[in-house]
């Protein structure tokens, strides 16, 4: 059996260190492991001792894995090579490696890097289907990003932001659907500005910027001009892309050539007739109705709803069955009652189960031909798939209001929640209370098991406190390793209440990361409706009763 003379500062170091370090000779073999390797791989260290590390390798990285050995007995450094190691349990753990040659040993010093792994692979695949729905979907997508982001409140400069905006606001990806739109190559928009769009009315772009802004989103129809020079209407939707600190960094946007069903309804006022023949050769669905009877449904609606026309035009309850029993009820009252026309979207059940989303717009249609002024009025519809639009939408709305980490809502939308909460206390007298709560010593867990845990310990946090909280109250991630638990219809005194107990889960929780067990307690200031004049205020009592609560000698309340 070989062995590694070590010093004692070694043997201390090898012993207290959370790193996976290594001796090995230039044959392969592990002379020394220290304790992190058994609790990375499972074997005991007595297993690992003695053995060619080779072993434990991944088939598919052997290869890469000589080559660097290759170098180490040249005696150069290997630095920041990754390569896969067997688990005890049959897996295998990402392995990230520092190492040299030293006098005919191999000293190494490891990290496992599993988690981080699984986090990039996760986040291409993501990448992947976005890129996916990109590229094949039939409508126009487009994002604008600017080159730094932008604070947009009641405390913004506007004007002199959207000075910036105009000139720093790039076109930084088109789909091809949207090139089709245009008859345009991508190196005609990338790169693009608001001061390009804009250039024959920058003030009047300024001003639909700025209401897109103040909204976060917006929906447009504009007359606009291929590249081939013939005019198109376009029908767009555009929505406000922020980061974690609540800053708009740009946009994306969906736009639809809505131009042949324009001109669709144009005719469709003149003869039913044409409507008939041109609703048989678009994919999108046509309907006729009188009143709330269905006159007519286009072939389309048999591909999209997965059931024949003329049980539809036979019964026109049956049209209504198909919608989904929560929106049935509004589609069916906007039919009635608003003869003019109206837009909707709604949800409907195929025979299979599947739940499709569907866009449809209707308008009213001029007979000549009915001259009884009590007949109902006729009207005309479009309707089309929107499921994969939907998704994306909630998607992206999704990922501007939800902090990445932990799930819970962000600080922008927390405080875009709070103000009907204080409107409604005006309004009614109900009462609310704050809690903002802080995770004591959270430094100390970043320092001692890296950040990584920190990470886990915030996560594993953030879905304590959201177990402990009603379904009506509201949790967010303030920042850091601060939360927000806004508690509705609640007084100050049952907010403590709720509090205290969520503080004994938080003292009784022991958290597990990577072999540890952690430990930790939180401090927590309450403030309610009482406490201020605005719904700053109220946050800033809270906040200073948080610090009271750490001075004091941290987990505990304050209120």
């Amino acid at each position: 059996m070989s062995s590694v003379p070590v010093t004692i500062d070694l043997e201390a170091f090898f012993s207290v260190s959370l790193d996976l370090l290594c001796v090995a000779d230039t044959s392969g073999t592990f002379l020394r492991v220290n304790r992190a390797w058994s609790d990375t791989l499972g074997y005991s260290i007595e297993e690992l001792q003695n053995r060619s590390f080779m072993e434990l390798v991944h088939p598919d990285d052997r290869g890469p894995t000589l080559e660097e050995f290759s170098r180490l007995k040249r005696r150069e450094p290997v630095l920041n090579f990754v390569n896969r190691y067997r688990h005890r349990d049959g897996t295998y753990r990402h392995i990230e490696w520092r190492s040299q040659q030293h006098e005919g040993l191999i000293y190494a010093a490891a990290r496992d890097v599993t988690a981080a792994k699984q986090r990039e692979q996760e986040l291409h695949h993501r990448q992947e289907l976005l890129d996916l729905f990109f590229q094949q979907s039939l409508d126009g997508f487009f994002f604008m990003m600017l080159d730094e982001p932008v604070e947009w409140n009641s405390e913004t400069d506007k004007p002199a932001v959207m000075e910036y905006v105009f000139a720093h606001h790039r076109i930084t990806r088109i789909n091809g659907a949207m090139l089709e739109q245009y008859r345009a190559q991508e190196s005609d928009f990338v790169g693009l500005t608001p001061n390009d769009l804009f250039q024959h009315d920058i003030a009047y772009g300024k001003q639909v910027w700025t209401d897109f802004f103040d909204r976060g989103a917006l929906h447009l129809d504009t007359q606009e001009m291929k590249f081939d020079g013939t005019s198109m209407i376009i029908e767009g939707d555009y929505i406000c892309l922020y980061d974690a600190a609540g800053r708009i960094t740009g946009h994306f946007g969906i736009q639809r050539d809505v131009t042949f069903e324009r001109e669709a309804a144009a005719r469709l006022r003149e003869s039913e007739e044409r409507f008939r023949q041109l609703a048989e050769n678009i994919e999108q669905v046509f309907i006729l109705r009188s009143g709330d009877e269905i006159l007519y449904l286009s072939p389309a609606y048999e591909k999209t709803w997965g059931v024949p026309c003329t049980g539809c035009t036979d019964d026109s309850q049956h049209y209504f069955d198909a919608i989904h029993p929560d929106d049935r009820r509004r589609v069916h009252r906007l039919i009635r009652e608003n003869p003019t026309g109206f837009s909707v979207e709604y949800r409907i059940i195929r025979p299979d189960g599947s739940v499709r989303w569907i866009w449809e717009r209707s308008f009213p249609v001029r007979n000549e031909s009915i001259t009884d002024p009590q007949s109902a009025p006729r009207s005309a519809a479009i309707a089309q798939d929107i499921t994969e639009r939907r998704a994306l939408e909630i998607q992206l709305r999704d990922a501007s209001i939800r902090d990445p980490l932990t799930g819970l809502y962000n600080r922008r939308h927390l405080f875009e929640r709070l103000e009907p909460i204080w409107a409604k206390h005006r309004r009614d007298d109900s009462p609310f209370a704050i809690a903002i709560l802080d995770i004591d010593h959270f430094k100390a867990i970043n320092d001692r098991y890296g950040h990584l845990a920190g990470d886990a310990v915030l996560t594993s946090f953030a879905a304590l406190i959201a177990a402990n909280s009603r379904a009506y109250d509201l949790t967010a991630r303030f920042g850091g390793e601060e939360f927000f638990i806004v508690y509705q219809d609640t007084t100050r005194d049952q907010a403590c209440e709720l509090i205290r107990r969520t503080l004994t889960s938080v003292r009784d929780q022991v958290f597990r990361f990577d072999g540890h067990e952690i430990t930790m307690t939180a401090s927590c200031g309450i403030a309610d409706q009482d406490d201020g004049e605005s719904v700053l205020d109220i946050v800033a009592a809270a906040d200073h009763r948080l610090y009271q609560a750490k001075s004091e000698g941290r987990d505990r309340v304050v209120a």
